[in-house]
């Protein structure tokens, strides 16, 4: 007779935390382990399932490890959902990157509950992904908030983070690819062209979705795809650009111009 031993271990949150898919591939693993030991054709006749409570780098409570998630943006008791809003009523904005880091406090708070569900959701995250979405002129955040509550920043339903993409000078593309190499950034034009030869495609420009979360309590509701409905529309012209006062007239007495967004639709 033997003993097998099987280990799997994982953090909870923050930087190095799990979503809430990954967390149940674990679950249906450990489930399946554990009816084929009570069945005997387990790789193990007794089956035990062993967890810490303790935490292994920082202590219970620890002010460092405090101070770098809210540094960080890594807690995720800020994305918690407080009152369900039915997705078809939840509405879709496109978060102004300047206030979102000017330091206000509802800006901060804001910042928190959208990274907080950025950091819940998805199973890696790394502070260069904040810094990207802070820096990166290409970037855009759109968030579907939940029914105002007086007094109370909305809930996040759910965040779509886009890169702006294309618009590459067809010159510059032959240029890299006859060399073999390929740019930085643009990932779905570089690569197309990369792979067909085409150097023609880095020129359209379109938007990719980087990434889509939802807070755990909220997935498989369909929050994510009414995100990803209203994100189609804005890149599809179907919404009203209140920034311009004059609408299409005055854009024509403006020579047509337009803004970095439109161009990119």
């Amino acid at each position: 007779d033997h003993e097998a031993l099987a280990s799997d271990a994982d953090a909870d949150g923050g930087a190095e935390g799990k979503g809430k898919k990954d967390k149940k591939v674990h679950e249906d693993r450990w489930k399946l382990e554990a009816a084929a030991a009570k069945r005997g054709k387990g790789r193990a006749g007794n089956f035990v399932e062993v967890s810490m409570e303790q935490s292994i780098r920082y202590n219970p409570g620890d002010p460092v490890e405090a101070w770098l998630d809210d540094l960080l943006c890594f807690d995720e008791r800020a994305a918690r959902v407080k009152t369900m809003t039915r997705p078809s009523e939840c509405e879709a904005y496109m978060v102004d990157r300047d206030a979102l880091f000017s330091y206000h406090s509802l800006s901060e708070k804001f910042l928190k509950k959208v990274w907080g569900v950025v950091t819940e959701a998805h199973y890696k995250n790394s502070p260069d992904d904040l810094m990207l979405l802070s820096d990166s002129p290409g970037q855009r955040m759109f968030v579907l908030l939940g029914e105002p509550r007086e007094g109370h920043i909305p809930d996040v339903m759910a965040v779509c983070q886009v890169a702006l993409e294309g618009g590459i000078n067809k010159k510059q593309v032959a240029a890299q690819l006859g060399r073999g190499k390929r740019e930085s950034g643009d990932l779905i034009p570089w690569t197309v062209s990369q792979q067909f030869g085409d150097a023609e495609f880095a020129k359209l420009s379109g938007a990719r979705i980087v990434r889509l979360a939802v807070p755990r309590e909220c997935q498989g509701m369909g929050y994510g795809g009414r995100c990803l409905e209203e994100v189609y529309r804005f890149f599809n012209g179907d919404f009203v650009n209140l920034e311009d006062d004059g609408g299409e007239e005055e854009e024509g007495e403006n020579g047509g111009g337009s803004d970095d967004d439109d161009d990119d639709d």
